[in-house]
């Protein structure tokens, strides 16, 4: 489930292609005026605040949210089982470790400082959190990836290959 949002508009058409193409030498400005539906211009240049109905930026912070909380799930119901220590259950837990730190990075990338969550989401949680800073995150993130990186697979050998997280993805 984690995986899957790859899959989805956020990622597949905004955050990987139409927003990563804004460099500081090709930023494409905002139409000028208050934008009627929602113009590609205003997403590209991430200020569509004039027209409150666009909601693209919205969706993509949702979708990187909703793929964090997943993996969240995934480590805290590893971690809690008791065959924690299996190598297939220790490559999953590393592709959570991956995702979970790649979604942060783009987030960053992104946003900036964003909030943290480090369990699931539950019923009782406050999910309105003050923003951490993103090098708190990046670094709570490395650790991670340094700790499980020795028990994941490099890609040759992986049942998914390059197709999912891997022990040479956790090294980059």
């Amino acid at each position: 489930s984690v995986y899957v949002k790859f899959c989805e508009d956020p990622f597949t058409s905004r955050m990987s292609n139409v927003w990563m193409q804004n460099t500081d030498i090709e930023c494409m400005g905002p139409s000028a005026g208050i934008p009627s539906g929602g113009h590609r211009s205003d997403l590209w240049a991430l200020q569509a605040s004039a027209d409150v109905s666009f909601s693209d930026i919205y969706n993509a912070w949702n979708n990187n949210f909703q793929a964090i909380d997943r993996a969240n799930q995934v480590i805290q119901g590893i971690n809690s089982s008791d065959i924690k220590t299996n190598p297939e259950m220790q490559q999953m837990l590393g592709e959570a470790y991956c995702l979970k730190a790649y979604r942060y990075w783009m987030l960053c990338n992104f946003w900036g400082d964003v909030p943290y969550f480090d369990t699931p989401a539950n019923f009782d949680m406050d999910l309105d959190r003050p923003k951490t800073d993103k090098n708190i995150i990046f670094s709570k993130c490395l650790l991670f990836l340094v700790n499980i990186e020795g028990n994941m697979k490099f890609s040759d050998i992986n049942t998914g290959g390059i197709e999912r997280m891997n022990r040479d993805f956790a090294l980059g």
